[in-house]
């Protein structure tokens, strides 16, 4: 378990911190994009307003038209629209009453009735229809060569009273190219908004651009603000660079080449410890049997009885003439020999018990949990039948009579690093 995991550690490392900064860049673009989107409709309501204030208040200059008409309904106004006219926006100025279309400036004195254009006739039924201000345009206009913006004012007399009858329109021709730079979108776009200010016709259905920073520019997901005069406008705006956090795809490229790199280093770490920790293994392993040999046992029972209270049985098996009996066999019989006392050295290392191999003929086997000497001596005892061999190598009969020893930990000596020497010392003597 220890060791998948610790395989597993690279890519649980590399996928943790790839999960922790792309999640994190996410959450603050995400927050970026409320906080653009926050700042761009309050940009776009506040010029929405002043473009609705601009087109019906500041240029409406029919209120003045209708102040000289309530005055003196059959008077002159022609005092009025002159003040108007000298305007630099204002084009012309349009009474239509009875029918009769009067023009305070008729362009180069050739109008006739069959110049009225075409349009203006929706536009004043519309005025009249709705009983208020009517804003309409740009729109082309063929008598002034140029596009137009007018406002058509219908006019009631005796408001005040109830005799209020119709008494005809007032309307103002405007120059729409000055009305729209009076707008000052071009501060939107020194802001870096990319924006577009268009109307849908209230006639026709259909959607004319007024002003747009570009033309390739995409609105979709644009922050829009709508007001009605009473075609209904739009401005719509976006960021130049788009919502979010400017190179925000780079960024989390970046973000995952750096998980990458992480994830190589990490990698490169904990396969540099692998290694180092199996070399260590290794060199605490016997290369014949697997088990482990002196230095082996030394750091396994320094790390797992030293300073603690833990009873044990250390059994030592010595196979004497074990040298003599192994230069005479060949290699694969030598194999199969270390393979059968390995086997039988296994069949006892179970349940908390190791086994080491401290010379190429001496064994030690450690039962934890094990203080009974009976119980001590009967183990010894059946490991001393079970180990017991007679070897035939060229046909000849070698008996190996293995020598047993053991003691108990910590009765018999209180240092857990002595107790090799101790058993070594019964066995030799």
């Amino acid at each position: 378990m220890k060791s998948r995991i610790k395989k597993l550690l690279p890519v649980l490392l590399g996928a943790a911190c790839l999960v922790l900064l792309c999640g994190g860049l996410m959450m603050l673009n995400k927050r970026y994009i409320q906080y653009q989107r926050r700042q761009a409709d309050n940009i776009v309501r506040m010029f929405s307003d002043n473009i609705f204030e601009s087109m019906m208040v500041v240029h409406n200059y029919t209120d003045r038209l209708e102040a000289a008409v309530l005055t003196d309904p059959e008077g002159d106004y022609e005092n009025a629209a002159s003040e108007i006219v000298s305007v630099p926006e204002v084009l012309d100025v349009r009474w239509y009453r009875d029918g009769d279309l009067d023009l305070y400036q008729d362009v180069d004195n050739t109008l006739d009735a069959g110049r009225r254009e075409s349009f203006e006739n929706y536009q004043y039924r519309l005025a009249l229809l709705r009983k208020e201000v009517v804003s309409y345009g740009p729109v082309w206009s063929g008598l002034y060569n140029q596009n137009v913006i007018m406002t058509i004012h219908p006019i009631y007399t005796g408001k005040d009273t109830d005799t209020e009858s119709f008494w005809g329109f007032a309307s103002v021709v405007l120059d729409a190219d000055l009305i729209v730079e009076s707008f000052g979108l071009d501060r939107l776009e020194a802001a870096e908004y990319d924006y577009e200010l268009w109307y849908v016709s209230a006639d026709t259905g259909h959607k004319n651009t007024v002003q747009a920073s570009t033309e390739k520019g995409d609105i979709s997901t644009a922050m829009e603000a709508n007001f009605y005069m009473p075609a209904r406008w739009t401005l719509s705006i976006v960021p130049k660079n788009g919502w979010g956090i400017p190179m925000y795809h780079g960024i989390m490229l970046f973000v995952f080449m750096l998980s990458l790199c992480v994830w190589l280093a990490v990698s490169n770490v904990v396969r540099c410890h692998e290694i180092r920790e199996e070399e260590i293994r290794e060199r605490r392993l016997d290369p014949e049997t697997g088990l482990f040999n002196e230095s082996g046992l030394c750091h396994y029972l320094e790390e797992n009885y030293a300073g603690k209270d833990i009873q044990a049985a250390f059994i030592a098996v010595e196979i004497p003439d074990f040298h003599k009996v192994y230069c005479l066999m060949g290699d694969e019989q030598r194999r199969q020999w270390i393979a059968s006392i390995v086997r039988t050295i296994n069949q006892y290392t179970k349940n908390r018990t190791i086994a080491a191999r401290l010379y190429e003929s001496t064994y030690i086997l450690v039962f934890e949990g094990v203080s009974s000497p009976s119980q001590v001596e009967q183990l010894g005892r059946e490991l001393e039948i079970d180990m017991l061999q007679c070897v035939y190598v060229d046909d000849k009969k070698y008996p190996l009579l293995p020598l047993v020893r053991s003691m108990i930990y910590p009765e018999e000596n209180g240092d857990i690093m002595q107790v090799t020497d101790h058993l070594l010392r019964q066995l030799w003597r």
